[in-house]
């Protein structure tokens, strides 16, 4: 069946020739429609194709068309269909093995093997299978269906497997070598954005409470997630040679020389100023490893044997806050909002906050701001809100009787 309002979109004489138009489709009451969404026409290798286009509106189409007709005559034929047979399993192989030549670290590559081979390629093969160069954003808001009424996902998870989504069919569209699909598919689709959900943050008398009755062992560690809001695998990572210590306090290079790639979770090293404090602690320390920290000894592991671990240093945060009467859901990435809060109670620079705890973008470095209520009570009451008043109070009450 030919498509509705067809019509020719390339030049006479220029081959493939390529028309647009919108499908019909048969509906459930039996009566047939036209599809919203537009269509590329065109013969290769003897045989009709259609494209879905991701445009809104007939202009937009044309234009899609235009540049469809160029690639099909600038690559040719085989190219082309090359790229219109390549299944959505091949593309997530594909951009997997590119993930790991990327050198990602080894949880994002779980993420993504998870995300994309299991919940995205699983879901697609139960649609049919189709080419990857036929996803199109229908298909985008169905798999979105899916995960939240189906898989029941919380909505922040359902986020994040939409964004794998998103840059795995990108990068097919664009980055690839060769390009693996004729177009984007989601140009016009946003975005599912979902609240952040409030964070547990250290105030600054917890934070004096946890290092003056914390494990003689542990308060070095804890003194280090306060005072430089460093995430865990960082300061379990972190050696001597990363360290320098001066009279003023000094700096902490967090994955200098780049013989670690994997401990930042951007990739990218940074310096770290110290605090007077935190440099008295860090100088107390002994030498005798090339870790800063290592795991208090257990039966099975004496001091200086075993890195830190989370899950055990988590279970100990928790016990000590819990025996000083705070809140048990605060947790190792408390510290991180607490450093971060400090830095806005003090009015530090943007810039410096974001360049000490690793962030590019201010959005980020507003989550882990917290206002807590003695705080904004002090800062309401610092505000000027109009002149004092020129009426003079009267000497005696008023009587309302009289």
């Amino acid at each position: 069946m030919k498509l509705a309002d067809r019509m020719n979109v390339t030049d006479k004489g220029q081959s493939p020739q390529v028309y647009i138009g919108r499908r019909h489709f048969r509906s459930t009451n039996g009566t047939m429609k036209e599809t919203t969404t537009w269509y590329a026409e065109f013969y290769m290798n003897g045989k009709q194709r259609r494209l879905p286009l991701d445009a809104g509106t007939k202009n937009a189409a044309i234009r899609e068309g235009q540049t469809l007709a160029e690639k099909l005559a600038n690559e040719g034929e085989g190219a082309m269909a090359q790229r219109l047979h390549i299944r959505v399993s091949e593309l997530v192989d594909r951009y997997l093995a590119y993930q790991e030549l990327e050198d990602r670290a080894p949880l994002t590559l779980v993420k993504y093997r998870h995300d994309l081979g299991v919940k995205f390629k699983g879901w697609w093969k139960r649609q049919g299978d189709r080419p990857a160069a036929t996803f199109r954003p229908d298909d985008y808001l169905r798999f979105r269906k899916y995960l939240i009424e189906d898989a029941k996902l919380a909505l922040k998870t359902i986020s994040s497997v939409l964004m794998v989504v998103r840059q795995m069919f990108k990068w097919a569209a664009q980055k690839s070598d060769p390009i693996l699909i004729p177009r984007y598919p989601l140009t016009n689709v946003k975005l599912m954005k979902v609240p952040h959900s409030p964070q547990p943050c250290f105030t600054p008398e917890q934070v004096r409470a946890i290092l003056d009755n914390a494990d003689p062992l542990l308060r070095p560690v804890y003194a280090t997630f306060a005072f430089t809001g460093m995430r865990f695998g960082e300061i379990r990572d972190l050696e001597w040679r990363d360290i320098e210590l001066r009279d003023d306090g000094g700096t902490i290079f967090v994955s200098r020389g780049g013989s670690r790639k994997d401990m930042t979770k951007s990739g990218q090293g940074r310096p770290i100023p110290i605090t007077k404090e935190l440099r008295d602690v860090l100088a107390a320390l002994p030498r005798d490893q090339d870790r800063v920290f290592s795991h208090p000894p257990t039966t099975m592991y004496g001091y200086g044997e075993r890195a830190l671990d989370e899950t055990q240093l988590l279970h100990a945060i928790k016990r000590l806050c819990k025996r000083l009467g705070f809140s048990e859901k605060l947790k190792l990435h408390s510290f991180r909002h607490f450093f971060a809060s400090t830095c806005a109670r003090n009015n530090v620079s943007y810039k410096f906050a974001l360049k000490w705890m690793g962030h590019s973008s201010s959005e980020i470095l507003d989550l882990y701001f917290h206002m807590h209520d003695r705080e904004a009570q002090q800062a309401i009451n610092g505000l000027v809100f109009m002149p004092p008043s020129r009426i003079a109070e009267p000497e005696e009450p008023m009587n309302r009787a009289g």
